[in-house]
């Protein structure tokens, strides 16, 4: 079944550029057999709704078809803006890099496997950190998922097989009801620029912890400090759903600027290991 697999993902052209915009097919199969795909694009002229001019086609109300059935949907956008979710579809443009969006899996044949043309993302340094993921945004780098997934760079890797994101303990971080009848795995997909994709790995794989920061917590400047400060490559900065908000060379930044709450700073050094450190926005 494996090589007939792979020839069917093959006859399909998976990724389309256009300039700025970007077209780009996940192919899924369950263990039975069953196939289905979603299609994600990325196009300043697009909404973060159903948009007929990119064919986009909103099924939140039709039921799931029987085999395996694959949606994207705007659950976790919608969340961020204290709203319901309001579109299922198979395929959406996003107007933006880092718009975060669900994919929902139903199938009863789990693992499931997904495959994309990892080639095409690798010049493009615009969308090269681009990553699905098994793990909450709200806890991106800081926690884990029932599926195996975790995070997958889709640069670095053509396919995944992964299990279901729904255990006995059910977790509505990690699912989604349908029409009270059906509950769903839920995973993650955005678009992202190629030093997201450094961080995304690293910090779930935290390789070195020879960096403290202080003040922290921080109400404006914060300074890292360590044995081997001259080793330092890069410092980011992400906020609390692990999205890059800020790049330096230099061993401080200045925190004034942003809201409250828990942030991450990840020091990368010459010879590739990483500190992620936890720091508080007073």
């Amino acid at each position: 079944m494996r090589i007939l697999t792979v020839i069917f993902f093959c006859l399909s052209t998976s990724f389309i550029i256009y300039g700025q915009n970007y077209s780009f097919n996940i192919y899924f199969e369950d263990s039975a057999g069953n196939r289905d795909t979603l299609e994600f694009g990325l196009n300043p002229q697009a909404s973060i709704g159903i948009d007929e001019q990119f064919n986009e086609v909103n099924i939140i109300g039709e039921p799931f078809e029987s085999g395996l059935d694959v949606r994207i949907m705007d659950r976790w956008l919608q969340f961020i803006r204290g709203a319901s979710t309001s579109y299922h579809t198979k395929k959406q443009v996003v107007p933006q890099q880092l718009d975060i969006l669900n994919i929902i899996i139903k199938t009863d044949h789990f693992p499931v496997t997904a495959l994309w043309d990892s080639q095409t993302l690798v010049p493009l340094d615009s969308i090269g950190g681009s990553i699905m993921t098994s793990i909450n945004p709200g806890g991106w780098f800081d926690t884990g998922s029932p599926s195996d997934m975790r995070t997958v760079p889709l640069k670095q890797f053509d396919s995944i097989t992964f299990t279901s994101n729904l255990d006995e303990d059910y977790n509505e971080n990690y699912a989604y009801i349908f029409q009270d009848t059906d509950t769903v795995p839920t995973y993650w997909f955005t678009f992202a620029p190629v030093d997201f994709l450094v961080s995304s790995d690293i910090l779930l794989n935290n390789t070195n912890t020879t960096f403290t920061i202080y003040p922290n917590p921080s109400s404006g400047d914060i300074f890292i400090e360590g044995q081997d400060m001259g080793s330092i490559k890069k410092i980011l900065l992400f906020d609390h759903q692990g999205l890059l908000i800020e790049s330096t060379e230099f061993n401080a930044l200045d925190l004034g600027g942003y809201s409250p709450g828990m942030y991450f700073v990840q020091v990368i050094t010459k010879n590739g290991k990483s500190s992620a450190i936890k720091v508080i926005r007073q």
